[in-house]
């Protein structure tokens, strides 16, 4: 019975681990596309909104410009973010956990 408790727990731990692997990327997935749509939505209204501006409006061309790659950046660094779990679960994960 103990050598059969020795091979199914281990089991069990590695399919627990596995699942939270799988969904730490499906919220990443979620959060890419909820950032992608947020980024388009926001973009637009900025968009909208400075070409309605009024005369003897500031131009804001250069703010919105650097918003734009401010947003740019924090998807990238999301997506980095993903790589890199992604690399750390391939490299440390798997040799470390292959015997369970």
């Amino acid at each position: 019975m103990e050598r059969l408790k020795n091979i199914i727990g281990p089991m069990i731990k590695h399919r627990l681990i596995n699942y939270q692997h799988e969904a730490i990327f499906t919220n990443f997935d979620i959060l890419k596309t909820v950032l992608y749509n947020h980024i388009d939505t926001e973009e637009g209204l900025l968009r909208d909104k400075d070409n309605m501006k009024s005369d003897g409006h500031i131009d804001t061309t250069d703010q919105l410009q650097i918003h734009y790659e401010k947003h740019r950046e924090f998807l990238q660094k999301v997506i980095e973010l993903e790589k890199e779990l992604y690399e750390h679960i391939k490299i440390y994960d798997y040799v470390h956990l292959h015997r369970l």
